[in-house]
């Protein structure tokens, strides 16, 4: 059976994270999170996501997420990987309606 990974970087969008996470859980077999938001948002993030089954890893804030994609890859376990923004949930929905 072939697997596929949520893999999602964080940078202080919690909003969109959770708003993704909501939608897709049903549809993935792991969510994989790699945040460098502030330490305060890191923070409300755990604690939002804690009724989901998420994987969620804490970095140094480099400002932007290319650095950290061979860490997000490394970190899934499926066969597949869906990589998104946090935004993307909604831009997609925008353009649809």
């Amino acid at each position: 059976m072939q697997t596929v990974s949520l893999l999602m970087f964080n940078r202080n969008e919690n909003e969109g994270i959770i708003k993704n996470v909501k939608l897709l859980k049903d549809a993935v077999d792991e969510i994989v999170i790699i945040d460098n938001s502030d330490p305060e948002r890191y923070n409300q993030l755990k604690n939002s996501l804690k009724p989901f089954s998420v994987k969620l890893f804490r970095t140094l804030s480099l400002g932007y997420a290319d650095p950290l994609f061979y860490y997000g890859i490394n970190k899934t376990s499926s066969q597949y990987i869906f990589l998104l923004s946090a935004d993307e949930i909604n831009k997609l929905f925008c353009s649809i309606n």
